[in-house]
């Protein structure tokens, strides 16, 4: 269990840094734009987190859906 929840929390590291580089290259938009780009961060973070968490448990089978929302929270 334990290996999983490392692959948990580097899957959520990957999203983060992702979103993170999404965000710097956002801060050399027009500044209403970034604001607006800002606002949606946090959205498209969880969504693509969630996504990678589904994968990754529907390739392996471990652990059922209600496993990995604990998990997350």
């Amino acid at each position: 269990m334990r290996n999983v929840d490392q692959l948990v929390y580097k899957l959520y590291d990957l999203t983060l840094k992702r979103s993170l580089r999404i965000s710097i290259r956002g801060s050399k938009m027009k500044l209403k734009n970034a604001g607006r780009l800002k606002e949606n961060m946090k959205s498209y973070t969880k969504n693509h987190f969630h996504t990678a968490l589904t994968t990754f448990f529907n390739l392996t089978d471990i652990l059922t859906m209600q496993e990995i929302y604990s998990i997350e929270r």
